[in-house]
């Protein structure tokens, strides 16, 4: 089974930012910043903790369902040894 690379990062983006906004019991004056074109962005200290979601999740995520990652970037379950 292959698993579009996009599809697997659009995933983790959403555990791990459910996970920010839990960490910051849904309080987005902590989490995000709006520039002067109205674009929305993580506050630097929320981006840091969101990477550290990101990267835990992706571990969680590829260990426990035993992917490897294609030279495509794309991911496949790992063949039985």
């Amino acid at each position: 089974m292959i698993i579009a690379n996009h599809d697997f990062m659009t995933a983790v983006e959403h555990i791990a930012g459910e996970l920010l906004n839990e960490h910051y019991q849904h309080n987005y004056s902590k989490t995000r910043s709006i520039d002067e074109d109205g674009t929305t962005y993580y506050t630097d200290e929320a981006q840091e903790k969101f990477n550290e979601f990101y990267d835990f999740v992706e571990d969680v995520i590829v260990s426990n369902l035993m992917l490897e990652r294609l030279e495509d970037s794309n991911w496949k379950v790992k063949e039985e040894e």
